[in-house]
């Protein structure tokens, strides 16, 4: 565990009088070096509070410096999380020049606290903006301040290394300067809890107990201190305040949307080649025909294996391979009559670690009800092939855990030339003829992703060159506020406490992973879908999404952080107005709605739920989710609730 304290109280002040001793009888003091600092920091450590935690608090600018290399995040050997003694840097692959807009922001004291007045995501978030919260977040370029909230950690046992975590409740901007300013905070007898010693000498002597501290000293009175004092802080009232900035858009995104824009330059000249492996018919009462395909698809990674890596930056493709795909055809489409409309076509994203064979399953039925030919991929990087070979590396070498975040680029390409292929060779295929014309009408490409196929999905929604409208259900973004509330994740967190046993070692873990989970995460794919759309992109594109309150599987707080910064308001009406920071829009919408479905399962909102339930897998199923899509997914299509008032299965 990163954990290091200051040395005895009385070696401190044998350092101290060492000095003033030699500073007392020397009268030459210039000629003299300097004597030793009256705080220990550990080689590595951020000074601010070395005296709890090496890394702490995160993210800080401490870490970004200048190199040959440009500005770059630099976190050293000692302040990275450990797996058994040895340091992890899961980031190496892929340089940062700031930290992730989605980040949590993390302190601790190394005491208890008490979180009784903190502002939480359940509140009146406007509170987290005024100078009364005892957490506060200011953009320095703006000068606003940012709605968030604040919590403990809830799966801490030791209070003392409880994690204090301050979310963004907002896609923090890009490239910009942060300034969090803590005050106010008690323990748990309500007394004042001390700030570290590193940053009490900062805010009350300019630094002088480290020279670390005292070479911070001036960026703090310029830039750090005046701010929080202009917004309405009391600096001697600070328990602890630091800076951080956000990386650029193009070292989260700059890999993906050279991908993006190849496969676009490429699909301008000529569709995928499209090869028939095997036809099957009759398969299954909702499938009337299954084509096995595989279309021809750029490489940008090492090979088609799984484990494989992107091997430059920004990516070039080396060669063409043959990805697997299928069609699905129900029989309501397979048995229309002379003169009947074609079929919507639909591409369906799959879910946790799965393949495209989920679509034997649900999709197809959905498909058979409603009109559509379901196409569908595996999400390359996180399919089921990929999942041993991730719960490996973790094992193996946890350093490459999330080195297959380069595959998911990988997977990207293959779904932004499926949809082509779709639209083009794929609909012309003997196989995809009926009474005389093609299943499909191929003018038109809708997506439905579900869990995984949502989180994704957004990403490959703000990507597509084609695709028009899209449902995501069940889903969400920003993998650090999922990740301890998800109940999918708690395996790994038990194969973590293993190799970490510390709590607050694994907040630190979860939001520098954040930083390579950044290059697929939806968080930063999300101004693309609709404010800031992608050359080439669909224009009026539309979006419904679903959930299930008090969903097990991925918590309603990361759907409604992924609503939020896409833009998708709740549909009143629907269900409570709830929560209080989240836009509401009434029916018919055109644009994009939120629906909740309500199975009356009470939601945990700090943690995932000691008991799973099933409310994941059971909204699809209703017929009133299922009708909103379909009615949606047509040209002049709206988003209305389908529910007879409040959407419950009742």
């Amino acid at each position: 565990m990163t954990h290091f304290t200051l040395r005895a109280g009385s070696c401190v002040g044998c350092a101290l009088l060492s000095a003033a001793l030699l500073s007392a009888s020397c009268g030459d003091s210039e000629s003299q070096p300097p004597g030793p600092d009256p705080l220990e920091v550990p080689e590595g450590c951020n000074p601010l509070a070395s005296d709890v935690d090496c890394l702490l608090p995160f993210p800080s600018d401490f870490y970004r410096t200048e190199g040959d290399d440009g500005v770059r995040v630099r976190i050293s050997d000692a302040a990275m999380p450990r797996f058994e003694d040895v340091p992890i840097d899961v980031t190496a692959a892929h340089p940062l020049d700031g930290y992730s807009v989605g980040t949590p922001i993390i302190a601790s004291f190394g005491e208890p606290i008490d979180d009784a007045s903190f502002v939480f995501w359940i509140d009146d978030i406007d509170r987290s903006t005024t100078p009364e919260s005892q957490t506060t977040v200011i953009d320095a370029e703006t000068g606003e301040a940012v709605p968030h909230f604040a919590e403990i950690d809830p799966r801490a046992t030791d209070l003392a290394r409880q994690a204090l975590i301050v979310r963004p409740l907002v896609r923090l901007a890009a490239n910009h300067r942060y300034v969090v300013g803590l005050h106010g905070i008690t323990r748990l007898d309500g007394s004042v809890i001390d700030a570290p010693k590193g940053f009490a000498s900062l805010r009350d002597e300019g630094g002088k107990a480290h020279s670390s501290l005292e070479a911070m000293s001036a960026h703090y009175e310029a830039d750090v201190f005046p701010l929080l004092e202009s917004f309405g802080l009391e600096r001697t009232e600070l328990q602890l305040a630091w800076d951080f900035t956000t990386r650029s858009e193009e070292s989260a995104a700059g890999d993906m949307l050279a991908i993006r824009e190849d496969m676009r330059e490429r699909l301008s000249q000529a569709p995928p080649t499209v090869t028939v492996v095997g036809v099957e018919d009759a398969v299954s009462e909702h499938i009337a025909r299954r084509i096995e395909l595989t279309i021809e698809v750029p490489l940008y990674v090492s090979s088609p294996d799984v484990g494989a890596t992107l091997t430059a930056s920004p990516p070039i493709a080396t060669e063409m391979v043959p990805v697997p795909v299928t069609v699905w055809i129900p029989p309501s489409v397979m048995n229309r009559a002379p003169g009947d409309p074609p079929a919507r076509l639909l591409q369906f994203g799959h879910g946790f670690f799965g393949s495209r064979y989920e679509s034997n399953d649900f999709p197809s039925a959905f498909a058979d009800a409603h009109g559509f030919v379901v196409v569908g991929a595996d999400w390359w990087g996180m399919s089921e092939a990929d999942r041993n070979h991730v719960a490996a590396s973790f094992v193996e070498n946890p350093a490459t855990v999330l080195a297959f975040t380069d595959r998911v680029h990988q997977g990207m390409a293959n779904y932004i030339a499926l949809a082509a292929a779709a639209k083009g060779p794929i609909a012309a295929l003997p196989e995809l003829q009926i009474q005389g014309a093609p299943a499909y009408d191929p003018a038109t490409l809708y997506f439905y992703g579900i869990s995984m196929g949502q989180i994704l999905g957004q990403t490959y929604f703000a990507l597509s060159p084609d695709a028009e409208r899209a449902a995501f259900s069940v889903g969400g973004a920003n993998l650090s506020i999922m990740m301890f509330r998800a109940s999918p994740f708690q395996p790994f967190l038990a194969l973590l406490q293993t190799q970490m046993p510390d709590a607050l070692d694994h907040q630190k873990f979860a939001a520098i992973a954040q930083l390579n989970f950044d290059r697929i995460d939806p968080l930063t794919y999300a101004p693309y879908i609709f404010d800031e759309p992608l050359p080439g992109a669909p224009p009026d594109r539309g979006v419904v999404m679903q959930f299930g309150v008090a969903d097990s599987t991925v918590p309603n707080l990361g759907t409604y952080f992924a609503a939020k910064i896409i833009g998708v308001p709740l549909l009143e009406g629907a269900g409570e107005a709830f929560p209080p920071w989240l836009p509401t829009t009434t029916a018919p919408a055109t644009k994009a709605a939120l629906t909740p479905f309500d199975f009356g399962d009470e939601p945990n909102y700090a943690a995932a739920p000691a008991d799973a339930n099933d409310v994941h897998n059971e909204v699809r199923k209703l017929g009133a989710a299922q009708t909103q899509i379909s009615d949606f997914f047509r040209p002049d299509g709206v988003i209305t609730n389908t529910c007879d008032g409040v959407c419950d299965p009742e």
